[in-house]
């Protein structure tokens, strides 16, 4: 098998240019203190534009988290957190809506239990956590994957 090696050296960040490319097209370039660019001229939607999660359909499909978005995991100190990236755009007002942190507390709360070995001490670096969550099933949604081309 390979053997990998991590090479470091340092760049300024003046000789760098960032692209942010979403859906293979070009949106962005950043370079250290210039304004960003934007390829599209396109603004973000704000919070008035995207639906209400009250007007969001339901339905009768369940999903597991990893077929609706990605996960990262690490600890911060003495605590652990899960970052939760939406597969596709379509798919962040369900997941904003249905993952809640009372929904993650309850599907973590086996291992906050009392008298339970401290979560902590099982997963110092909270690496395994991100993939816990990847189980967990949402139900009552829409058919979402209709929703993807």
């Amino acid at each position: 098998s390979p053997v990998l090696k991590p090479f470091f050296f340092l760049l300024p960040k003046s000789q760098l240019q960032v692209e942010v490319h979403v859906g293979g097209e070009l949106v962005d370039t950043l370079s250290e203190g210039a304004e960003p660019q934007s390829a599209q001229q396109e603004t973000p939607a704000t919070q008035e534009e995207e639906p209400a999660d009250a007007e969001l359909p339901s339905g009768t499909h369940s999903y597991r988290i990893e077929e609706l978005a990605y996960t990262r995991s690490g600890d911060k100190g003495d605590a652990s957190n899960i970052g939760v990236i939406a597969r596709h755009p379509a798919f962040y007002p369900y997941l904003k809506k249905h993952l809640t942190s009372s929904v993650v507390e309850d599907y973590f709360s086996h291992l906050i239990q009392p008298g339970t070995p401290d979560p902590v001490a099982r997963d110092p670096q909270g690496k395994a956590y991100g993939q816990m969550l990847l189980d967990l099933k949402l139900t009552g949604l829409p058919d979402l994957m209709s929703l993807v081309d």
